[in-house]
């Protein structure tokens, strides 16, 4: 469980707390950026459009392709 500091009183509470048990404090969720979301998207499609590439060329590529598909989908 990870733990931060509350706005407003400084106590620490945990990162899944909505608001904060010792004072009642909403401490604010912090929303995914939309332009990660892309750029994780746009690298799944480019490492599957580079694994079929890679198959087309003798499968000499497949391995890097896979690896970039991968850093895309887990990123």
């Amino acid at each position: 469980m990870t733990l931060i500091n509350c706005p407003g009183c400084n106590e620490k509470i945990s990162k899944k707390d909505l608001e904060c048990p010792h004072c009642g404090k909403a401490v604010k969720a912090k929303s995914r950026s939309k332009g990660l979301e892309v750029v994780g998207i746009l690298g799944i499609l480019m490492g599957i459009a580079g694994l079929f590439i890679s198959v087309k060329l003798g499968g000499g590529l497949c391995v890097v392709s896979f690896i970039i598909f991968l850093m895309g989908r887990y990123k």
